[in-house]
């Protein structure tokens, strides 16, 4: 009588005698590894250094703005129709807004995506010097 191996498939840990063509019953993924073959790294070329950005405090800036009209987090919070907790995150630089956030900001705000952005990007520059 001829001893078969029995192996366990890593994918989907189904017991069973290893088969002819290497591949497991069920999920037919390859029950024995396969030695990888390592490329040598390809050198790569320097990259040119990047132009410095301006920093951007856009917490500063919309606090600035938001305390200029005396609105509260929680009134612009709900003028936006988002939660309080956002603007705070905002303010504390915890988060950063995306596109459409910056749109919708500065229309809550009443000023121009543009404004919004200048300003925090001149607080920022104004702090730093």
């Amino acid at each position: 009588m001829e001893s078969q191996t029995v192996i366990r498939c890593k994918a989907c840990d189904l017991n069973q005698f290893l088969t002819r063509s290497e591949l497991c019953r069920r999920c037919r993924q390859p029950l024995l590894a396969k030695p990888v073959v390592v490329e040598e790294p390809r050198p790569v070329a320097a990259l040119p250094p990047l132009p410095d950005r301006p920093a951007i405090d856009m917490g500063r800036a919309v606090w600035l703005l938001r305390s200029a009209l005396g609105l509260s987090q929680r009134q612009m919070a709900r003028k936006m129709g988002i939660a309080r907790t956002y603007i705070s995150k905002l303010e504390g630089n915890r988060c950063m807004p995306s596109t459409m956030q910056v749109s919708r900001l500065a229309g809550t705000l009443g000023v121009s995506e543009y404004c919004l952005v200048t300003l925090a990007t001149l607080h920022q520059r104004n702090t730093i010097n």
